[in-house]
């Protein structure tokens, strides 16, 4: 759906002020660039992030010629590409002939920066079922996860580390 700038709302609307004002866009290339991303705008938009942030991310997006689409699939490709984990596990849920699901399930500030929550789990007729949370910066320089045990966000290093160690007292026991 194509908005004017009637049709935004007051949070976008300050967006294109801001992509106008310090970013040297007139109005509709400003709209334009809030419609083309406006997926990924309610995705993340969940008041952590402000509208400077958010005409930053998406200006440096459209002047790479990045799409809205575009800009989801670069978020799960580095998910896969850094995860091999995710890998082992579709093959284990295709022996079991069970998809997968890979989705956003939010927006997170770690340590100051954006994260987009990726869900990657099991998909059933009736639900699905959590296999991990694994949190991808908006920049795609960096990959958070949660700790199934104790709920906190660690990084990848620190979950592979307590899975070996896991894995290695399951297989003492």
């Amino acid at each position: 759906m194509i908005r004017t700038y009637q049709d935004l709302d007051y949070f976008e609307k300050h967006i294109v002020e801001i992509l106008k004002e310090d970013y040297g866009r007139d109005q509709q290339s400003a709209v334009d660039i809030v419609n083309e991303y406006m997926d990924i705008l309610q995705l993340l938009n969940d008041g952590h992030e402000s509208a400077n942030s958010f005409a930053e991310m998406f200006d440096d997006a459209y002047r790479s010629g990045t799409s809205g689409q575009a800009w989801m699939d670069n978020i799960s490709n580095y998910l896969l590409e850094n995860v091999t984990e995710i890998k082992s596990f579709l093959e284990f849920l295709e022996t079991q002939n069970t998809p997968m699901t890979i989705r956003p399930d939010g927006v997170f500030v770690i340590k100051g920066k954006p994260y987009v929550a990726m869900y990657v789990g099991e998909s059933h007729p009736t639900h699905t079922v959590r296999w991990g949370t694994f949190y991808v910066s908006l920049d795609l320089t960096d990959i958070q996860t949660m700790d199934y045990v104790t709920g906190d966000v660690i990084s990848l290093e620190e979950w592979r580390r307590l899975e070996k160690e896991r894995r290695n007292r399951a297989d003492y026991n």
